[in-house]
C-alpha cells in the first residue's frame, strides 16, 4: 500500500506542485488584493474613529463636506463641484494694472520673423556624394626635409632644408566634381522659391580633406580609426587641422573662412597637396596609381642599362684584344713606330684604356666623344643622355618644327603626361570639369615595422550652417578601405657566425640610409659589447695606372688622380649603426630536428642572446643556414638592394614636369607648377 501511494506521488509530483502552487497564489490575491489588509483609521465629523479601505475613505470624506456645507448654509447643498469661470474678473484686475494696453491682442511669434531661421528652412542640403578608385601606395625614399618649421609666411620652398630618409603613403581617390556642382546649384538655387534662391550658396567650397588610418595591433586586430594630420611640409597644415574638427572654427566664424578657402589656389592645395621634393636620383612622386606606372618604367630603364652597361664592356673588351694584337704586331715589326702612329696605348693615340677604380668600373673619355664603359657620372651613355635626346624629340614634336622625331614617347614620359592630366593649378575652374576630380592625401608620419589600413572623405562647407557648428561640414561617405600598407624596417642585423674559443661572433648590420641600403660587419663582438657602431668612411686614395709603351720594351708607370665623381657625391663621412642591442652570451646550442624523411638528426650551433633593455632577452642562431625562413629573405632583399649604384641626388626642385619638357597639356602647354608655386611665394601669396 505504501509502495503506491509513493508510486502515486512520484509520478504526479509536478501536478502536486502546480496545485499547491495555484492555491497559494488565490489566497495571496483574494487576501492582498480582494480583502486588503491596508485598514487605516479614519475620524468622521462626529468625533467616531472607524477602520476603513483606503477605496471607500472617498467616500466618507464627501459625506463629511455634505454635512458640513447643510450646517453652514442650512439648507442641503446637492451639488458642490460647480465652478463659475473668473476670466471676466482676472482681464478687469489686469486692464486696472497696464493702462491703455489691450490684453485680448496676440503678440507675434519671434521665430516668425527671423529671417535667418526661415532662410535654412527652405534648403535641403545637398548630397556630398562617393568616393570612387580609391588606391594607396607607400614611397621610401631620401627626400629634402625642412629643418626648421614651415609656417604660413616661410612656405616648404623658402626654409631651410636637407636631405634626409622618408617614409611617405598617399591615398588618392576619384570624386564626381560635376555631380557635385548639380546638385548644389538645385538645392540652393534651382528647387527653392525665388525669394531664397542664391547664385553664392550655390557653388560648392572644399573645406578638407579628411584621411584616416588604423594600426595593425601586436594581438593581430585593427585599432580604431584615427584621423591623420595633414604633412610637415604644409604650410596651413594649422588651419586646416582646425576646420577638419567641424566644431572649432577660428575667430570670423563660417562666412570668414569660407572666404578664405574660396580661393584657387587654396582649393588646389586641399584637394592636391603637394609632397616633398625627392633626391633619390631614381625616385619621383606620384599619385598610387600613377607611381605603379611609373616604378615599372623605372625597373624597365635601369635593366635596360645593365644590358648596355654589359654589351659595351664587351665591345671595350674585344677592342683592347685587337689592339693589344695590333700593339704585338708592330712591335715585332717596327720597333718605336708603333709607339708613335700605333694603336690606342701610344702618347699620341688617345687615352682609350679602362681601369678599375674602388670596385667600379669606370671610362676614360678618349677625345671622340666616345666611351668604353658605362660612365659613373651617366652623363655620355646612360639615363641622363637619353633624358636629353628625349627631351629635344619632345619639345621637336611639341613645336612642330621641320626635322622633329617622330619617335613614340618613353613609358616615363607618358607618366608625365598623364600626371598633367589630372593636376589642377590655380587657373583650373572646378565648375567646368566634366571628368572624375582625383585628389589624394599624405601621411608623413607612419613607423617601420608597421602595418596600416586607410579611407578618406571629402569635405565642403555648409553654406547655411551659420551658428550650428556641428553642421559647418558636409561630408562625403568615407572610400572603402585600402589594402594593407606594410612598412618594412630601416634597421637589421644578422648574425654570420661565432668563434668558438673567444665565444664572439661577426653581426652584418644593414641600415637604409639616404637613400640606400648600406651594410657593414662587425666581427670579434663579445658578451657585454653593443651591436653595432658608427662606421667612418675615407675617401679614396688616388689611383696608378701603369701601361706599356709600345714596342719599348721599357714599363712607365703614370700617376692617375682619381676625382671625386659625381655618384660618390651620395656617400656620407659616417654613418651610425647602432643597434641598441647589446650581446648577453654566446651559447653553444643543440637540438634534434625531424627531416624529410621523419629521421631524428641532432643540429648544433652557436646561439647570440641579446638585449635592448636588459629585461626581455632574444636570440638569434649564428650562421645563416639556422636562420629562419624569413629572416634569409630579409637578408637577401637587403644584400641585394645595398648593391645597387649609388647615385647623385637631383637637386631641390628637380621634380614632376620639369624632368621632362613639353610633356605637358595634349595642347602641348608646358606645365610649369613649380615655377608656379615660387613665385606665389616671392609675391606673398600664402
Amino acid at each position: 500500500m505504501l509502495k503506491k501511494i509513493g508510486r502515486f506521488f512520484e509520478e504526479h509530483v509536478e501536478k502536486i506542485v502546480l496545485i499547491i502552487i495555484g492555491l497559494l497564489c488565490a489566497l495571496l490575491f483574494i487576501w492582498r488584493v480582494l480583502l486588503s489588509p491596508n485598514i487605516i483609521e479614519y475620524k468622521n465629523n462626529e468625533g467616531t474613529t472607524i477602520n476603513i479601505s483606503p477605496g471607500e475613505i472617498d467616500n466618507y470624506v464627501y459625506q463629511d463636506a455634505l454635512q458640513l456645507s447643510t450646517r453652514q448654509s442650512g439648507s442641503p447643498v446637492t451639488d458642490i463641484n460647480s465652478y463659475t469661470p473668473k476670466l471676466n474678473e482676472f482681464l478687469a484686475v489686469l486692464d486696472s494694472a497696464i493702462i491703455n494696453v489691450d490684453t485680448r491682442q496676440i503678440l507675434p511669434n519671434p521665430e516668425i520673423i527671423t529671417p535667418t531661421v526661415v532662410a535654412r528652412g527652405e534648403y535641403n542640403l545637398p548630397y556630398i556624394g562617393q568616393i570612387t578608385e580609391v588606391a594607396s601606395e607607400h614611397i621610401r625614399a631620401a627626400a629634402y626635409v625642412p629643418i626648421e618649421p614651415v609656417t604660413e609666411q616661410r612656405t616648404y620652398t623658402q626654409v631651410e632644408n636637407e636631405p634626409n630618409d622618408i617614409d611617405l603613403v598617399t591615398v588618392e581617390g576619384k570624386f564626381d566634381i560635376e555631380g557635385l556642382y548639380k546638385r548644389f546649384h538645385e538645392s540652393f538655387f534651382d528647387q527653392v522659391e525665388e525669394q531664397w534662391a542664391d547664385p553664392c550658396l550655390a557653388i560648392p567650397v572644399f573645406a578638407t580633406v579628411n584621411l584616416q588610418r588604423r594600426e595593425l595591433l601586436n594581438n593581430g586586430t585593427w585599432g580604431d580609426w584615427q584621423n591623420v594630420p595633414r604633412p610637415g611640409i604644409d604650410h596651413n597644415k594649422r588651419l586646416l587641422d582646425l576646420i577638419q574638427e567641424g566644431s572649432k572654427l577660428p575667430p570670423g566664424g563660417l562666412k570668414v573662412q569660407m572666404l578664405k578657402f574660396d580661393d584657387p589656389q587654396v582649393q588646389v592645395e586641399i584637394l592636391q597637396p603637394d609632397t616633398y621634393h625627392f633626391a633619390s636620383a631614381r625616385e619621383d612622386w606620384f599619385p598610387p596609381l600613377l607611381h605603379r606606372d611609373y616604378a615599372s618604367a623605372i625597373k624597365k630603364e635601369m635593366q635596360q642599362e645593365k644590358r648596355d652597361a654589359r654589351e659595351a664592356e664587351q665591345q671595350e673588351r674585344s677592342r683592347e684584344a685587337g689592339e693589344r694584337r695590333s700593339t704585338r704586331t708592330n712591335a715585332r715589326g717596327g720597333g718605336m713606330g708603333g709607339f708613335l702612329d700605333g694603336g690606342g696605348d701610344g702618347l699620341l693615340g688617345g687615352q682609350t684604356g679602362s681601369r678599375r677604380t674602388g670596385g667600379r668600373r669606370t671610362s676614360r673619355d678618349t677625345g671622340f666623344g666616345e666611351t668604353g664603359g658605362r660612365n659613373t657620372g651617366r652623363t655620355q651613355r646612360g639615363r641622363t643622355g637619353r633624358q636629353q635626346d628625349n627631351t629635344m624629340m619632345e619639345m621637336d614634336r611639341f613645336t612642330g618644327e621641320e626635322g622633329a622625331a617622330t619617335t613614340e614617347p618613353s613609358p616615363i614620359d607618358e607618366v608625365y603626361r598623364e600626371y598633367n592630366k589630372i593636376k589642377l593649378n590655380w587657373t583650373t575652374d572646378l565648375s567646368k570639369m566634366r571628368d572624375p576630380l582625383v585628389f589624394w592625401a599624405h601621411d608623413d608620419t607612419v613607423e617601420p615595422e608597421s602595418s596600416y589600413q586607410y579611407r578618406i572623405r571629402l569635405g565642403v562647407f555648409n553654406p547655411v550652417a551659420e551658428g550650428d557648428e556641428d553642421n559647418v561640414i558636409l561630408w562625403s561617405e568615407f572610400s572603402k578601405v585600402t589594402e594593407t600598407i606594410e612598412i618594412p624596417g630601416k634597421l637589421y642585423f644578422f648574425v654570420k657566425g661565432a668563434q668558438e674559443t673567444a665565444k664572439t661572433v661577426t653581426v652584418t648590420v644593414c641600415k637604409y640610409f639616404l637613400g640606400y641600403w648600406r651594410s657593414e660587419d662587425f666581427r670579434g663582438v663579445g658578451p657585454g659589447e653593443a651591436i653595432g657602431g658608427i662606421v667612418e668612411y675615407e675617401p679614396e686614395e688616388p689611383e696608378e695606372e701603369p701601361f706599356m709603351a709600345a714596342g719599348a720594351g721599357r714599363r712607365y708607370v703614370q700617376p692617375v688622380v682619381t676625382p671625386r665623381s659625381e655618384e660618390t657625391a651620395v656617400e656620407p663621412e659616417s654613418i651610425n649603426y647602432d643597434t641598441g642591442a647589446v650581446i648577453v652570451a654566446v651559447l653553444a646550442s643543440n637540438e634534434w630536428v625531424t627531416s624529410v624523411d621523419e629521421n631524428l638528426s641532432n643540429k648544433s650551433y652557436y646561439d647570440m642572446l641579446y638585449s635592448y633593455d636588459g629585461t626581455e632577452i632574444k636570440h638569434m642562431p649564428a650562421g645563416s643556414s639556422y636562420w629562419p625562413e624569413d629572416m634569409k629573405s630579409i637578408f637577401a632583399q637587403v644584400q641585394r638592394l645595398s648593391r645597387e649604384t649609388k647615385e647623385p641626388f637631383k637637386a631641390f626642385g628637380s621634380r614632376g614636369t620639369q624632368r621632362r619638357p613639353g610633356t605637358g597639356t595634349p595642347e602641348g602647354e608646358f606645365d610649369n607648377m613649380y615655377q608656379e608655386t615660387m613665385m606665389m611665394d616671392g609675391m606673398g601669396r600664402y
